[in-house]
């Protein structure tokens, strides 16, 4: 009976078997973009086989450090000509390219690239913000980092960075979801068109990102993105795409009291 209580609700306080917190950064990304890194914190790395047996290799849960409050990721580039159809706000793609990610566009889709210093601020002290909140994800990714590999346990990153008591500081879970079916409903708006299933069984419609060449993108893992870092969208959903080997994410948001919608 515990063993079965134990698979349909795991404690994932305790690393889950095929998931690796914390990877070697430099092992992410195609080397001529690994630039990435300064905009993109790895979460985790996940055994591809734990979700369907018929897969392999290992895939990477990113955080973006961007946006700041009340903006979305990409936004701040909208009107660029940098993004593209599995890159633009709240999504995020990559090809995989022998174990590592190449993004599928233009590296400036993020505002702090090195590249978009001519670039006005699209809101008020947009830069500034950026800069602030760059320097924040990265002080809380690598105090959870280091209370990891001390411990073995994942704590509140955003905690830890004030220099909260630890006897005060919440546990987090390493991931809220492997596999199964994400939630369609917190998809955010997009170009890419998204097919809709019904489980005959079951009654349930589940919902999956389309690639442009018309390929099912399905759920690998979701995890909320202040478990690792000190802010972010409150769900990250990580997807693959086996056919031609492509990784999506997209970012959920709550409803907001002061802007009265969720997501984009």
């Amino acid at each position: 009976m515990l063993r079965e209580v134990e698979q349909r609700w795991p404690d994932y306080r305790q690393v889950p078997y095929g998931l690796y917190p914390f990877p070697d950064p430099e092992t992410v990304f195609v080397p001529e973009q690994a630039e990435l890194i300064e905009h993109l914190q790895p979460f985790f790395g996940i055994d591809l086989s734990v979700v369907n047996p018929e897969w392999s290799g290992y895939l990477t849960m990113l955080g973006p450090m961007e946006p700041t409050e009340h903006q979305f990721v990409g936004q701040a580039t909208e009107e660029t000509s940098w993004h593209s159809p599995l890159l633009h706000t709240n999504w995020i793609g990559f090809k995989v390219e022998e174990g590592r990610y190449r993004l599928m566009g233009d590296p400036r889709y993020f505002f702090l690239h090195a590249d978009n210093q001519h670039l006005a601020d699209p809101y008020v002290e947009a830069r500034a913000s950026l800069l602030e909140m760059y320097a924040d994800q990265k002080a809380a990714y690598e105090a959870a980092k280091k209370l990891y590999q001390n411990s073995g346990r994942l704590f509140s990153p955003s905690a830890l960075a004030e220099n909260i008591p630890l006897y005060d500081v919440e546990r987090m879970t390493f991931v809220e979801q492997i596999g199964g079916v994400a939630d369609y409903l917190k998809f955010p708006i997009s170009g890419l068109s998204l097919s809709y299933v019904e489980n005959e069984e079951h009654g349930v419609t589940t919902g999956y990102p389309r690639s442009p060449a018309g390929h099912l993108f399905h759920h690998v893992a979701s995890v909320p993105a202040h478990h690792y870092q000190s802010w972010g969208a409150d769900l990250i959903m990580m997807f693959y795409e086996p056919v031609e080997q492509l990784v999506l994410f997209t970012f959920y948001w709550e409803a907001r009291e002061d802007e009265g919608y969720a997501g984009y």
